[in-house]
């Protein structure tokens, strides 16, 4: 009996060695030690042509990466210290041991600016800090009076059953405006607790722009229209959204259209050149007839 016991207890201890270390990590988030982020700015302004540098500060990584991507974009800027971009001009400063994962965006574009999203994605929850960048063009003509500015981004043909995804930013001239509010087809928009409509605003008091992002999740066909932005000093802009079954994006049926226009006219082509390939020999058999018809003339009239 006590030699059972030994036995079952040292199989005990075997396997609980054998398999507790390889949930360390879940264990430890489970407990609470999982990734933070630590305090960092939520808005940045730059000059076009300068060199921005988003910070992104994350402690208790472990073995996690950190992704950095444009908010209107589902594709991810960088993923650990890796840049997907086709150069060098958006990268990440990263130094060993630090907590930071900085994106650097050189020679900024106007098309630079927008919401950008530092994330780690873990097991049991995915952590996202979002940073506006505002970027300022430097104006050629020093007379130039400045305007307010207003601006929708965003995806133009959405699936049905996906995200529809806008983003509005609005410049003001002497200070930021008050407020910025979304309406479709003429209904104004508001988070709803479902969660299906979320509304988020971020202010740069500095550079007097206000961005809203609006989020609509799980798109049906009656979400799609017309999508207005207005501010407090009534600066409109709009944009119209389509929400598409998943074998109708415009570029699908363009594709379809055209291979289907190519068919056409290839039939037609194959036809012509058979109609006319029949004709020319309907012509050599009747020009062989007539042929015929003389020589046996000509015969009769002069027999050998």
């Amino acid at each position: 009996m006590d030699t059972f016991v030994v036995i079952f207890i040292t199989t005990l201890s075997i396997f609980s060695m054998a398999f507790g270390t390889i949930h360390e990590h879940e264990a430890l988030e489970l407990h609470g030690v999982h990734p933070t982020f630590l305090a960092s700015p939520t808005s940045y302004t730059v000059d076009a042509g300068q060199v921005a540098k988003l910070e992104c500060a994350v402690e208790n990584l472990d073995d996690k990466q950190v992704i950095w991507r444009k908010t209107s974009d589902p594709n991810p800027l960088t993923v650990g210290e890796e840049s997907f971009y086709n150069n060098d001009r958006i990268v990440v400063d990263h130094k060993l041991h630090s907590n930071n994962w900085d994106l650097v965006i050189r020679q900024v574009r106007l098309t630079d600016a927008g919401v950008y999203e530092c994330q780690v994605s873990t097991k049991y929850r995915n952590l996202r800090q979002q940073v506006l960048l505002t970027v300022r063009e430097i104006p050629t003509n020093t007379t130039t009076v400045p305007r307010p500015h207003i601006q929708i981004t965003g995806p133009q043909f959405v699936e049905k059953n996906g995200l529809i995804y806008l983003i509005c930013n609005a410049t003001g001239l002497e200070h930021t405006p008050d407020e910025l509010d979304w309406f479709f087809n003429g209904n104004k928009l508001s988070t709803q607790e479902n969660k299906k409509v979320t509304i988020r605003n971020m202010v740069s008091i500095t550079s007097k722009t206000i961005a809203s992002v609006l989020e609509i999740a799980d798109a049906q066909i009656e979400d799609g229209g017309l999508y207005v932005c207005r501010t407090s000093n009534l600066q409109i802009i709009s944009l119209r959204v389509s929400v598409l079954n998943a074998d109708s994006f415009p570029v699908k049926r363009g594709n379809s259209d055209k291979k289907r226009k190519d068919k056409d006219e290839l039939g037609q082509h194959a036809e012509h050149s058979y109609n006319t390939a029949h004709a020319s020999v309907r012509h050599r058999h009747l020009l062989t007839s007539v042929l015929s018809v003389l020589l046996t003339a000509m015969f009769c009239l002069h027999p050998s």
